[in-house]
């Protein structure tokens, strides 16, 4: 485990080789590292570390290089894969937006490639969907713009699937978009109904959003996107199928990128406010530990939670049941998450999910 993350700070820029990486890389399990960081999210970054590696080591030698050139070769065509996939996402979401931008919508970007350009090579963060929210010449809080996003796709003969509340799901040109009428989902709280309006409240005013370098994609402001983060990732924790260890690398490549524009205190208050503070210490603490960035005085000493946090990234996410019912039973199952990382109960959660679908079908704010 340790080889993988020494190879994760070598490929970001944060850990320099030198002649004792030989060691340290010696006798690993390199068919189980290259699966993990596949499984992960993070093959392309460790690669990149691997090639460092060669490169400020003359004549290094590993095993995976005498008997193990499968496992190479494999390891190598899984960071083409997400080269391939990034070139595929990027040219798709650049037509997407000259399309919606010339229909007078601007196009927010959550997450994707927002977080890729904080990366050194920003063609191996590793991504699938392309997450969007649309805005019209209104306020932001004006949800028309979500759906002429969908009908200008109907009328480009694209399917729209608008069965869940908070986006519409769409294939445009090989790659999936989330289309969303909500940047968060928050059916059936109250807590987290004023979450969604203070974030979209960062979205208003003038120079709030700036372009996305080389598009007419808009990016918002750091503490919309920290606050965004959080929230999506201490969801997928909770009650969906889990973070990787990419989540940890884009929060590491977040704050090293951002460190210097975010009002760090300003964030801790918001995440008090709404149950998220010892999730977001805890994936902070993660990020300096697993990629060796610097990060608002926090060490990499991990605290008892972290370790439980990072046992469960690490552990594989098979077999993760759907729909609704799955839901409850992974929160069910997750009582130490929220016992840890919660203001909520597991029981305050199952109820609270169940009177949203039944009585609060179609939201609005």
């Amino acid at each position: 485990m340790e080889a993988l993350f020494k190879l994760i700070r070598i490929g970001v820029g944060t850990e320099a080789p030198e002649p004792g990486t030989a060691e340290a890389l010696t006798g690993v399990d390199w068919p189980a590292l290259v699966a993990l960081a596949t499984e992960q999210g993070v093959a392309a970054l460790a690669y990149d570390g691997l090639q460092k590696c060669y490169e400020a080591i003359p004549g290094l030698v590993l095993p995976l290089d005498r008997v193990l050139k499968q496992v190479k070769y494999d390891w190598f065509g899984s960071m083409l894969n997400v080269e391939i996939q990034y070139e595929q996402k990027w040219k798709s979401a650049s037509e997407l937006g000259e399309l919606f931008r010339s229909n007078g919508l601007k196009t927010l970007v959550l997450k994707g490639l927002s977080l890729a350009s904080c990366y050194p090579v920003p063609q191996h963060r590793y991504s699938c969907d392309f997450d969007c929210f649309l805005i019209g010449t209104g306020a932001v809080k004006d949800r028309s713009a979500y759906e002429q996003g969908n009908r200008l796709m109907e009328a480009e003969g694209v399917k729209v699937d608008r069965f869940h509340y908070k986006h519409s799901s769409i294939k445009y040109k090989g790659v999936n978009v989330e289309n969303h009428q909500f940047l968060t989902g928050w059916r059936g709280s109250r807590k987290w109904k004023e979450f969604e309006v203070e974030l979209e409240e960062m979205l208003e005013g003038e120079g709030a959003l700036r372009p996305l370098e080389g598009t007419c994609l808009l990016v918002g402001p750091p503490m919309f996107n920290a606050l965004f983060l959080t929230r999506h990732a201490h969801q997928h924790f909770l009650i969906e199928e889990g973070i990787s260890l990419r989540h940890v690398c884009d929060w590491a490549m977040f704050l090293r990128r951002y460190r210097d524009n975010l009002d760090w205190n300003g964030f801790l208050s918001v995440c008090r406010r709404y149950g998220l503070e010892r999730f977001a210490a805890s994936m902070t603490r993660l990020a300096v530990y697993v990629c060796g960035i610097e990060a608002c005085s926090v060490s990499g000493e991990l605290m008892p939670e972290d370790r439980m946090l990072l046992k469960d990234i690490l552990e594989t996410k098979e077999g993760t049941e759907g729909g609704r019912l799955g839901m409850g039973l992974r929160i069910l199952r997750s009582r130490w998450k929220f016992r840890l990382f919660s203001d909520e109960s597991t029981l305050g959660c199952v109820l609270r999910y169940a009177w949203g679908c039944l009585f609060d079908k179609n939201p609005k704010l």
